[in-house]
């Protein structure tokens, strides 16, 4: 048989390509089947949970872990900021106890022109009054004199009075 015989000139040419007969064509494969899927047993379902449980834990723990030491870290650096304040609030108090002296002040006073009151005095000391003068002795008070209540005055008044006789007694000069 010739080619030419094989082949017909009917609607299924397409230009000069020619399509074999219906007879003559091949039938289509089958498709393979799948394999069959394999069931899982139940201690393999558990031994895979159990495992997948194990890795969330452990997570969990690096979690927790890191949270720890990221807090710690946050811990350790306010404590660090606060030894830092509490250094700082120690050199402001003893700048401030030192401006606060009254011979700073009087100092400042005096550089801008100011002046103390002649009402107010102050104590001086005098370096050698204290080690040259013995300590006096205490009178006795007298037992047959009625104790009379002084006079009653101003408390700034007998305040003033108690510290000039301490000053009197110690030594010290009054201006």
């Amino acid at each position: 048989m010739s080619l030419a015989q094989k082949l017909t000139y009917d609607h299924r040419t397409e230009g000069n390509l020619a399509l074999p007969l219906p007879s003559e064509q091949r039938a289509p494969k089958r498709a393979p089947k799948p394999a069959p899927r394999r069931r899982l047993s139940a201690v393999t379902v558990l031994l895979v949970g159990a495992w997948l449980g194990l890795i969330g834990f452990l997570m969990t723990l690096v979690y927790v872990n890191g949270q720890v030491l990221k807090e710690t870290y946050t811990l350790t650096s306010l404590n660090r900021q606060l030894t830092q304040a509490e250094q700082e609030n120690q050199e402001l108090r003893a700048a401030l106890v030192k401006a606060q002296s009254v011979d700073t002040v009087t100092r400042w006073a005096e550089a801008h022109g100011m002046q103390r009151p002649k009402s107010i005095g102050s104590l001086k000391v005098d370096p050698g009054a204290l080690a040259a003068k013995p300590e006096p002795a205490q009178e006795a008070p007298q037992a047959d004199a009625p104790s009379q209540a002084p006079a009653p005055k101003g408390v700034l008044a007998s305040v003033w009075e108690n510290l000039c006789t301490y000053a009197a007694r110690l030594g010290l000069g009054v201006r």
